[in-house]
């Protein structure tokens, strides 16, 4: 009984560990979507810097 529950009290922490990677990862997915965003933004805004410079 008592190797039952250390069996469950282990499965539990590993799920645990697991779920906390996972919003870790999701975590790590947005702040590279928001950085790539950013960098396109600047991209752009560049880009149209240019444009304007070479119209003048």
């Amino acid at each position: 009984v008592e190797q039952d529950e250390r069996r469950e009290k282990l499965a539990a922490e590993v799920e645990e560990q697991r779920r906390r990677r996972e919003l870790a990862d999701e975590a790590q997915q947005r702040q590279l979507r928001m950085r790539e965003d950013e960098i396109r933004r600047q991209e752009d805004e560049e880009q149209r810097e240019r444009v304007r410079n070479e119209k003048e």
